[in-house]
């Protein structure tokens, strides 16, 4: 017989068949990881609410209760699985890599049953708050070097835009969309929402953005372009008017500046001439700048924040008297939400606990809250291990102006973004190679 009766030629097409749909579906995941990050910088709620969808609003359809950039995450990572033929086997590799996102899942599920069966409250801000973040850097984890430079380019792109609408909206009054807060339509309020939405949100992000290009971020843009950028979105903090987020910024750009200066000061890095000489023309041209807006009454409404809070320090010293209130048991294991209703309207708080950790408390519980942020910070060490050092500073950044604002406490995706921010601009070194051809996401590249 002879030994070409049987030939490999079916094996091999269908190999290359597998070969061609794992490539499509990589592409399609990488795909929809792009489109999902995308709408959650460019859709903000108050775009929601501006087209009719009932994102925060009480009632209305479950598709409407989550982002949209959140169901094309979800999809991405669901596709992920499927297309790895083995589910149960990638979740496991994941979960062993990422001991820390093991812990938060056991805390989450706990703050989720808490929630539903106990508090009896909504489900779904606990999902894009804190289920999406966990999705996304998974999915940003084993993503490829070229599509993080890809999403680093966006990002960049969308950071601008946004800056550059914010000023716009600041000189003129205009407004992309109403200023919502919640279901709210705020009136009376210079403070600009641009794309990302709230000002306070708005502020957070953009001092993340900094503190990330501070702390050696943003190796995708030259160096004149970076700081430009950063530049950009320090004018346009002044038009959202986040007092917390302004004043903490200076020691963490000091630091990350500093941090930068070291290693020329040791000696082991060579002076950037051009930088250096850069430097030196800007910081006159800044502060000639800032003399100029405030001959001309330019940063006035900016300046009055400090004077005029309007009501936020109030809203944050009845806060803490309902802790008064309220019987240690019951903050121990669970407020009556209709009983802390009722004492929000009697202290006429409008807008929310303005405090993301006493916020946590009167809502879940002091016991089940412990629980969560253990959980929540071992995630976070996760992240920190995937990215640069300069992540810490962004992270603690983070934290400390959530501490001043509702923040994590309703739903909102900002943690996500940030997440994001981390991943994609604080990546390891070696990742950020040449631009290769595209290979999307699926397989992990390491950390």
């Amino acid at each position: 017989m002879s030994a070409h009766t049987f030939s490999d030629r079916p094996f091999e097409e269908a190999a290359a068949r597998r070969a061609v749909l794992e490539r499509a579906g990589r592409t399609l995941i990488a795909g929809l990881l792009v489109a999902g990050l995308g709408l959650f910088f460019l859709v903000s709620s108050m775009t929601l609410y501006h087209f009719g969808i009932d994102y925060e609003a009480a009632g209305g359809n479950f598709i409407g209760k989550l982002h949209p950039g959140s169901w094309l995450i979800f999809a991405a990572f669901v596709l992920k699985l499927i297309g790895s033929g083995n589910p149960i086997g990638v979740l496991d590799k994941i979960l062993g890599r990422q001991p820390g996102t093991f812990l938060f899942l056991i805390a989450w599920t706990v703050l989720l049953a808490q929630a539903v069966l106990v508090q009896k409250l909504p489900f779904t801000p606990l999902i894009d708050t804190f289920l999406m973040p966990v999705v996304l850097v998974t999915l940003l984890r084993d993503a490829s070097a070229p599509l993080k430079a890809d999403l680093a380019i966006m990002l960049h792109l969308l950071f601008a835009a946004n800056a550059t609408l914010a000023i716009f909206e600041y000189a003129t009054g205009f407004r992309l969309v109403p200023f919502v807060a919640g279901t709210f339509v705020v009136e009376h309020d210079w403070r600009s929402t641009a794309l990302f939405g709230h000002p306070l949100l708005n502020a957070m992000l953009a001092g993340c953005y900094i503190i990330a290009l501070a702390m050696g971020g943003g190796s995708d843009l030259p160096k004149p372009m970076r700081a430009l950028a950063m530049g950009l979105q320090l004018v346009a903090m002044v038009a959202f008017g986040g007092r917390s987020a302004f004043v903490l910024l200076a020691p963490f750009l000091i630091y990350g500046l500093a941090r930068q200066a070291l290693p020329v000061l040791r000696g082991t890095q060579r002076l950037n001439i051009g930088a250096f000489g850069l430097g030196v023309l800007l910081v006159p041209l800044l502060l000639a700048a800032v003399a100029l807006a405030l001959e001309k009454g330019l940063l006035d409404r900016f300046l009055l924040r400090f004077v005029n809070d309007n009501g936020s320090a109030e809203a944050r010293l009845i806060l803490l008297h309902m802790f008064s209130v309220i019987p240690m048991s019951d903050l121990l294991l669970g407020p009556d939400q209709n009983f802390v209703h009722i004492l929000e309207v009697k202290g006429g708080i409008v807008y929310g606990l303005e405090s993301l950790w006493l916020g946590f408390f009167i809502t879940y519980g002091i016991l089940v809250s412990l629980v969560f942020f253990t959980g929540l910070f071992a995630f976070c060490a996760d992240v920190l291990a995937f990215t640069q050092r300069g992540s810490v500073a962004v992270l603690l950044f983070f934290f400390i102006v959530a501490s001043t604002s509702v923040s994590l406490g309703a739903k909102t995706v900002e943690f996500g973004m940030v997440c994001a921010l981390m991943m994609i601009f604080l990546r390891p070194a070696h990742k950020a190679s040449t631009r290769l051809p595209y290979t999307g996401v699926g397989k992990s590249t390491g950390s």
